[in-house]
């Protein structure tokens, strides 16, 4: 079954196939779940399918489906086309040789930001005296502009009208 598989032409008509069959179970299973007075079964007078069961042809159904998605699933696609296609494979190999070169960028980049990160922390604390200290500097300094500030721009004293 390998080498009939891997015959792109055999497996799409496999699936065309399967794909009708599908279709057939499920106008069967729909059939004996309603009141049709010509069922497909009738009409083709098949003892063999007027013999099976509700169960059986969803049981049947399920198993189709199941062939149907391992056929066409990303994954068997892409074992076809790596067992088909060299170029393929170089294209696959260079495409994971890429993502690992920009892994180890990001790797690199991480690291950098990292250390960075660390340096910042450290200049931080150890400025975070100074800085205290510049800020309790300020307000005395804002304090005692604001009492100058006071005395210079109080409002001058008027002599009093009738003099004294």
């Amino acid at each position: 079954m390998d080498t009939l598989l891997a015959n792109v032409t055999t497996r799409n008509k496999l699936v065309d196939d399967l794909m009708e069959l599908n279709g057939f179970l499920t106008q069967r299973n729909t059939e004996l779940h309603s009141d049709t007075d010509f069922p497909l079964a009738v009409q083709l007078e098949d003892d063999a399918i007027q013999m099976q069961s509700s169960q059986s042809i969803q049981d049947m159904l399920s198993t189709v489906n199941d062939v149907i998605g391992c056929i066409t699933a990303t994954r068997t696609q892409h074992l076809y086309m790596i067992k088909s296609s060299p170029r393929y494979v170089d294209r696959l190999a260079d495409n994971l040789i890429h993502q690992l070169q920009l892994s180890r960028r990001s790797t690199l980049q991480i690291t950098a930001l990292t250390s960075r990160r660390e340096e910042a922390i450290e200049t931080i604390t150890k400025h975070e005296p100074q800085l205290s200290s510049l800020v309790q500097e300020t307000k005395q300094l804002q304090k005692q502009v604001s009492l100058c500030l006071q005395h210079v721009l109080a409002p001058p004293l008027m002599p009093h009208p009738l003099g004294s």
